[in-house]
Formats: C-alpha cells, sequence, structure tokens
C-alpha cells in the first residue's frame, strides 16, 4: 500500500507536524510505503503570531519529506496535487486544522482523484476553531465536501464534521494518541535540578502556546488565592506567547510564577518536573497537549470551562487532590485539598 500524507511536518514546529511525523512513522514501521507532502510557507506572517514556525528538533528518520505547497500560491497547490495523482497512492490523508487550507485541500483533492485509484481522508484534528469567523462557515464545508472518508481525534469534532457531511460519508472517531516523541521518563529531581528550580516544590505544569482560549489567565488568577501559600507548590507555564504578553507577564511577576520559553528541550525537562499537567479546554477539542503529560506519568489535572453571561465556572477534577478557590464574580476555580 503506499500512502501519502500532505499537511504540516518537518521542518515545522507545533503538535499537528509532530502528530504527522509520528503517523509517517508508523506508517514506515509497519511497511508501508508513505511519503510527506508540506509547505514552503504554511502561514504568512500576519496569521503567525510566535517567534518562529520552524522545529529545533531533527528530521525524522527513514520519512521522505517533500517541501512544495505554498499556502498563498494555489497554483503550487494545484503542481502538487497533479504530481500526487501521477503516484496513484492508495490514500491521500490530509492533516486537517483550519479552513484556511480548506480550498487549497478541496482543490488538491479533487485533482488527485481524478486517476481514479486515490482516495482522499480528512485527518481532522479541529473541524471549527476555537476562534470561529465568516471564513470558517464558508470555507470548512468545501473541504468536507472534497473527502471520501474522515478520521476525528475527538467525538466533537467528529459532531462537527457529520453536520457539514451532507452525504454520511465514512467517520471514524480515533482518540488521540499518546506522544512519544519526548523521550523516556527521567527523574523528577534531576529534572527540576536541570531547569535549575528548587525541590522542596512540587510543581504545577501549564504546557504549550499561550493563547486566550486556553484559560492560563484563568490558573494564574486562581494561584493568586492565599491559600496556595500554604502548600509547597508552583506553577510552571512552559510556552509561547500567541497572545499579548503584557497582561500574563504582569500576572506572573507578581505571582512569582516560573515562566519557561518553549523549545523542544525545554518542553521534554519541563514535562517530566510536572506532578500535575494542567489542561486548558475554554473551547470542545481534545488537542494533542493534554497527552504530552502521559507519555511520562505526570498526573492530570483538566480544567472544564464553560462560559455562562459574564461568569465562567472552572471545574477542576484530578485523580488525586481535588481544591475549591472562587476569586471574584466572574471566575470560579473549583479545587479540595485533602
Amino acid at each position: 500500500m503506499k500512502i501519502i500524507i500532505v499537511g504540516p511536518a518537518h521542518p515545522y514546529r507545533g503538535g499537528i507536524a509532530a502528530f504527522t511525523d509520528r503517523l509517517a512513522t508508523e506508517f514506515v514501521a509497519e511497511n508501508v510505503d508513505v511519503e510527506l507532502y508540506t509547505f514552503t510557507l504554511q502561514y504568512p506572517s500576519f496569521l503567525f503570531p510566535g517567534k518562529t514556525q520552524y522545529s529545533d528538533a531533527p528530521a525524522p528518520e527513514k520519512i521522505k519529506i517533500f517541501r512544495k505547497i505554498n499556502s498563498v500560491n494555489p497554483f503550487t497547490g494545484i503542481k502538487t496535487a497533479k504530481e500526487i495523482r501521477m503516484k496513484n497512492p492508495d490514500i491521500v490523508i490530509f492533516a486537517y486544522w483550519m479552513s484556511f487550507f480548506a480550498s487549497c485541500y478541496a482543490k488538491m483533492a479533487k485533482i488527485i482523484k481524478r486517476n481514479k485509484v486515490s482516495r482522499c481522508i480528512g485527518l481532522v484534528h479541529n473541524m471549527m476553531p476555537h476562534e470561529k469567523s465568516v471564513l470558517d462557515i464558508l470555507f470548512s464545508p468545501r473541504f468536507v465536501k472534497s473527502m471520501d472518508a474522515y478520521v476525528a481525534l475527538s467525538k466533537s469534532v467528529l459532531h462537527d464534521i457529520s453536520k457539514l457531511d451532507k452525504k454520511d460519508k465514512p467517520k471514524l472517531f480515533s482518540p488521540h494518541p499518546l506522544y512519544d516523541h519526548y523521550g523516556d521518563r527521567e527523574d523528577k529531581v534531576m529534572a527540576i535540578n536541570s531547569l535549575y528550580l528548587d525541590t522542596n516544590y512540587n510543581y504545577l505544569l501549564f504546557f504549550g502556546l499561550i493563547r486566550e482560549y486556553k484559560g492560563l489567565d484563568l490558573l494564574l488568577k486562581a494561584m493568586a488565592d492565599e491559600r496556595i501559600d500554604n502548600y509547597p507548590l508552583k506553577l510552571v507555564v512552559a510556552g509561547e506567547f500567541y497572545d499579548k504578553k503584557e497582561p500574563y507577564l504582569q500576572m506572573i511577576d507578581k505571582l512569582d510564577i516560573i515562566f519557561i520559553y518553549h523549545t523542544v528541550r525545554r518542553c521534554c525537562k519541563c514535562l517530566h518536573i510536572g506532578i500535575e499537567l494542567v489542561h486548558r479546554i475554554l473551547a470542545k477539542e481534545r488537542r494533542g497537549g493534554q497527552v504530552d503529560g502521559v507519555q511520562v506519568g505526570a498526573v492530570q489535572v483538566e480544567q472544564h470551562i464553560h462560559r455562562c453571561g459574564d461568569a465562567v465556572h472552572l471545574i477542576c477534577t484530578g485523580q488525586h487532590d481535588k481544591f475549591v478557590f472562587t476569586q471574584g464574580q466572574h471566575f470560579a476555580f473549583r479545587v479540595e485539598l485533602n
């Protein structure tokens, strides 16, 4: 069988690129002929608020990666689709996460399927984005229409696909697998020392890119509760700002929060120090950041956040301890320590 995956891949950074690389690696391990087609330009600068789009990690071994697609030049997508069509792959997987790529993917799928051999599958990380716009409503159905089948990593995404799919095409819910590219679990004390932190504290870990919908502001407000001072507990924020950073940094400085810039090496260390991995779910999708900590054995604390008018209710459930804090009329963080 020959499979081609279209989407973010090395040298790009981020959870979806890591997912694509790891999926291809697994196909190789199963003796499947697999190739990756990724971008020469993934995001134009005005859509990318981060420091860099590129990873500092080495390329995956034994994977053929072709950088062909410029996201703002439709002719590159057409040319790439013709190239893929000539290879007659059995399956072409499109890694989809935002409507900016919907038209490009839809056009490519149409061209590829003219060979009467290939079937196109949408691997949907996120059907409707956290910050929805009119473009999402207009373009997302076009992508759904162009696919022959779909794989969703969460039930809510599967539901979103079903609402847009008018022909009831095959759909599979496959829960997000565990990432294993951060290395083996490291001794917690050694990891703490390597980051020059105090081994007398336990650490909560907020891990990943920092955007409004992830709810870091709510977590910081909860950490401001004076009852936290009664416990040897600190919060580590390991990430990169994709929103205006000043409001967060003011709170971080005031609360003595530890901020660590998000690099691959430091990501690994941070995952090993966290006794609790705090999840951010202001939107309904469950994303890859939630499974990072499972690989290294971090206990997980999950924030379920529902906006009801001006009130924000956050219920926190963990495997061990439960906490209860309230912070002002616009914020509720429920936790309970035994």
